[in-house]
């Protein structure tokens, strides 16, 4: 393995990374959005 393919592997592992902490955050601000709205919609 030459340095060239081990330095585009890693780059894709952060590109991966990044996106499914971005992809966590984006789920958690949906679900807290949504359990808010249920509760108001519910009237508690």
């Amino acid at each position: 393995m030459d340095e060239m393919e081990k330095f585009s592997l890693h780059s894709a592992n952060g590109i991966i990374v990044k996106k499914t902490i971005i992809d966590k955050l984006i789920t958690f601000f949906v679900l807290m959005a949504f359990h808010r709205i249920t509760q108001k919609l519910s009237g508690h």
